[in-house]
């Protein structure tokens, strides 16, 4: 996608603040555009109060659909059948209600308010209710819960994250 605004129009940006190195370099690559990385916060403290001072006996993935990595989560969850995984679903603003499918409608209507032309391919699920050693768990945007029974944290992106920012958390 690209926007169709001249760079020295009254409506183009004077400065763009962006979250990563890889949005960065996206914005360079396809608007020829400079930006100023600015991380988002995480309060490092806070953390350390809230999220690890459970349990700690899951492993544990965040979105685990196949270009996160989900595949190879599933694998490791097989290799290591005496673990206990966790995983939490993720995107669930883009699946029908009441339904771990994605929806081709919301994604199309995301897609075009962006600008973006969509393909009709949806993100690929990986189902684990055949395994016994792994949790589904609820999405909760307080993660406290979620990281208090972590032990290990899977981040195994098959793709440029723009901010990863359960690795960081």
């Amino acid at each position: 996608y690209k926007q169709n605004i001249t760079v020295n129009s009254m409506y183009s940006q004077k400065k763009i603040i962006c979250v990563s190195t890889e949005v960065k370099n996206y914005i360079n690559k396809y608007y020829s555009r400079d930006s100023e990385i600015i991380s988002p916060t995480i309060d490092i403290e806070y953390l350390r109060q809230q999220y690890y001072s459970g349990k700690n006996d899951l492993i544990t993935m965040f979105n685990p659909i196949k270009i996160k990595g989900g595949e190879i989560f599933k694998q490791l969850a097989i290799a290591y059948p005496n673990e206990q995984f966790g995983v939490v679903p993720g995107w669930d603003c883009l699946k029908e209600i009441n339904s771990n499918h994605f929806s081709i409608r919301l994604i199309e209507r995301v897609a075009k308010s962006l600008g973006l032309k969509y393909d009709n391919t949806l993100p690929q699920v990986v189902d684990f209710s055949n395994l016994s050693n792994v949790e589904y768990l609820d999405p909760n945007y307080s993660v406290g819960d979620i990281y208090s029974r972590t032990q290990i944290l899977v981040v195994t992106s098959q793709w440029n994250e723009a901010f990863g920012r359960v690795a960081l958390e």
